[in-house]
């Protein structure tokens, strides 16, 4: 886990092999004026966990950077834990 994944508290995090999840827990300060969770948090872990997936079929000494990441939100989220 890095440093920027320690600062918003990602909890579990889970590989298998071209595949990740996380569970992270939503608090307050991760919500926006509206008292949804902020659009964001839910890049930056998507970022995170996308990069984990990623990682899990690289063979040893190669790294991995996101080129581009688009989000269409369906729903919010309020409260409570992503997985």
């Amino acid at each position: 886990m890095n440093a920027f994944e320690t600062l918003i508290k990602i909890g579990t995090v889970e590989q298998g092999k071209g595949s990740a999840s996380i569970t992270v827990k939503v608090n307050q300060q991760y919500l926006n004026d509206a008292q949804n969770l902020h659009g964001g948090f839910i890049a930056s872990i998507l970022d995170s966990v996308s990069g984990y997936a990623g990682m899990s079929i690289l063979p040893p000494g190669y790294q991995l950077i996101a080129l581009q990441l688009s989000i269409n939100f369906i729903r919010v989220i309020s409260k409570g834990q992503i997985p």
